[in-house]
């Protein structure tokens, strides 16, 4: 795979792109990232002088890469060779965005093999879409045997904390309401996705069993108030679950594996809301934390074993996983350990996480490129 890496902390986006773009040959393919103040027109930018590329894009604070973790900078990735692509979006993302299925089956037709593809995925934030967006890819993909990956867009903590607004692009046109999406074709060997958690399992489980879907509220478990079973089970009072569950966390069993759901709030009626969707009769496991620095070895060993020699790795990072580690003062180290390991990496951190058909919290996703 022949690819190019630029990055620019130039706060100008104009002269960031024209310092990230200065290494780019012809790309096939540019996915890019971009502080949200300047998104709009690095965007714009990216697309005027590659206008023959697939171009893909969401905002974020923390970008990943060989040197070191770029906070507040423009990184763009392009790939010049080896890989088969085509691109789209879909858009009314709160509303239907199933209406916006077939551009997703035109473009794996248009690949000239479905064997190593992935469907690359990047969805706007707090609307609370990430699920009908991921229904509406499932569609499609799962016909064809597609694996579905990618990311909620991300921001700072303290934008994020504003609930402010989040972007994605898709070819110089920039959505707040929308899931941008390019189908990749490996021409190197397969494109393998492994999950990593630093939460894991504990003892208990409980059942869901009244819940409001849309707005992601869970209003009892096991037929009691939702509030009440977690205090309960964290021996703390209600007032202190957000941060009993900050550090403890949840997540929903599906099919033996675990997904984690990140807290949101309690209500005063008791019900709590959460970061992902949770349906009626979800077993939900308890979680704890366990030795992150383990769990990246692990992960590291693991792809390894997979794909001996990968041609790239995109790492696609919880935005607060990013912040715990940062606070732990682990975040470069994390970097480093994959850097080292793999070259190059690539990656961003992310309001949420998609596998499949599940939006999912808290958690590392690693797309390999055989």
């Amino acid at each position: 795979m022949d690819y190019t890496i630029g990055i620019s902390s130039k706060k100008d986006p104009e002269q960031a792109v024209a310092e990230a773009v200065s290494g780019f040959k012809s790309p096939k393919l540019i996915i890019f990232f971009s502080p949200v103040s300047s998104f709009k027109t690095a965007a714009a930018a990216l697309s005027a002088r590659f206008p023959s590329a697939e171009i893909v894009g969401t905002t974020s604070h923390y970008t990943y890469g060989n040197d070191c973790v770029h906070t507040d900078s423009l990184c763009a990735y392009a790939f010049n060779d080896g890989i088969v692509c085509k691109g789209g979006v879909l858009e009314e993302i709160k509303r239907f965005p199933l209406k916006y299925a077939q551009r997703v089956e035109d473009c794996i037709l248009a690949l000239p093999s479905i064997r190593n593809c992935i469907c690359l995925e990047f969805t706007s934030a707090f609307s609370l879409s990430e699920e009908l967006a991921l229904a509406a890819y499932d569609s499609i993909c799962s016909r064809y045997g597609i694996q579905v990956a990618g990311g909620t867009a991300g921001m700072s903590w303290e934008e994020a904390a504003a609930a402010g607004v989040s972007y994605v692009s898709y070819n110089g046109a920039v959505y707040t309401d929308a899931s941008v999406f390019v189908c990749i074709h490996n021409e190197g060997g397969k494109i393998a996705v492994f999950k990593e958690n630093i939460f894991l399992p504990a003892n208990r489980r409980f059942t869901a069993t009244s819940v409001d879907v849309k707005n992601r509220i869970v209003r009892e478990f096991d037929h009691r108030p939702a509030a009440d079973v977690l205090a309960e089970e964290l021996n703390c009072t209600i007032q202190q679950l957000p941060d009993r569950l900050t550090a403890r966390q949840i997540g929903r069993v599906v099919n033996h594996d675990v997904f984690i759901t990140a807290f949101d709030r309690v209500y005063q009626d008791k019900s709590v809301s959460w970061s992902a969707r949770i349906y009626n009769h979800t077993t939900m496991q308890l979680l704890q934390s366990g030795n992150y620095e383990v769990i990246t070895d692990d992960t590291i060993r693991a792809i390894k074993e997979a794909i001996p020699a990968p041609s790239f790795v995109f790492l696609i990072h919880c935005l607060a996983r990013t912040i715990f580690y940062e606070q732990e003062r682990y975040l470069e180290r994390f970097n480093s350990k994959f850097s080292t390991a793999f070259s190059p990496i690539a990656g961003y951190s992310s309001l949420g996480e998609q596998l499949g058909k599940i939006h999912l919290n808290q958690t590392l996703l690693a797309l390999v490129f055989e």
